[in-house]
């Protein structure tokens, strides 16, 4: 649902999904984008922390990361929008630059 952020966007930023990073401050909340289930928690490439929350309603898994580590939601918790999950991490969890990369993919299953 490339629609879901911007007026139809599909910016994908070298990514083969619909994504975009956001500069903000490291420990800015981050809320939940729409209602699911957190789907995973994990570490991304930066390293830092991933939640991706799925909604079976939408059919879409939105992935947020870059986060900080200690200060995120667990696997399996119901989210609704607008809920706290975590927070920007510091600049190293964003690969030198604090960012929150939010993406979206059709489906419960996000590419690498």
């Amino acid at each position: 649902n490339r629609s879901m952020f911007k007026e139809g966007s599909s910016d994908k930023g070298g990514h083969p999904y619909t994504a975009f990073d956001i500069l903000v401050a490291p420990g800015t909340e981050v809320l939940a984008f729409t209602k699911g289930r957190v789907s995973k928690v994990g570490t991304d490439k930066c390293p830092g922390r991933s939640i991706g929350i799925t909604s079976e309603e939408q059919n879409i898994t939105v992935t947020y990361m870059h986060l900080d580590f200690a200060d995120h939601i667990s696997e399996g918790t119901t989210v609704n929008p607008g809920d706290r999950i975590g927070k920007v991490g510091p600049p190293p969890n964003g690969c030198g630059v604090a960012h929150l990369h939010i993406d979206a993919v059709n489906g419960k299953t996000r590419p690498a």
